[in-house]
């Protein structure tokens, strides 16, 4: 109800690229990603580090960064736009590039046999700047977590 007015920010395609350098058991990297047909929603630049464990067969993950956002995506996802404000009832506002957020995560690869495994994941985000202070967000806490299943199979040469 509270986005009521704004409009849709439709999908695209979206392109990017990922760097990342093994130092012992911390890999710190770089990714971005910029959408490139459909709306015009900016892109991404994402900072920071990832260490993995072993714990017997199950394999550990987590990870630290910060995102930057492009003044495209802020506008497009946290912005509000005079005809937005007039639709919804809230107060227009223009949101800049800038550091979006940072985030702290984990996840988990269970083997369940020879060719399944069970992905479990978690993240918590924290909005900041411009993210933050959007009259769209309710909270500068976000949570995602996610459950998932992965076959693994050989293509005979």
């Amino acid at each position: 109800a509270r986005l009521l007015g704004l409009g849709d920010v439709d999908g695209g395609l979206v392109v990017g690229g990922f760097v990342a350098y093994r130092m012992g058991p911390v890999s710190p990297f770089v990714t971005y990603n910029h959408q490139v047909t459909g709306d015009e929603t900016g892109g991404l630049l994402r900072a920071g580090l990832e260490t993995k464990h072993d714990f017997g067969r199950v394999v550990a993950t987590l990870t630290a960064g910060a995102t930057w956002a492009d003044d495209d995506y802020m506008s497009s996802y946290f912005g509000v736009t005079a005809a937005q404000s007039f639709a919804s009832g809230l107060a227009e506002f223009d949101a800049d590039a800038g550091i979006k957020d940072v985030y702290f995560g984990a996840s988990a690869d269970v083997p369940l046999g020879e060719s399944w495994t069970l992905k479990l994941m978690g993240r918590y985000a924290h909005l900041l700047g411009d993210a933050a202070d959007s009259p769209i967000v309710e909270t500068e806490s976000q949570w995602m977590g996610g459950v998932g299943l992965a076959y693994r199979f050989s293509v005979p040469r």
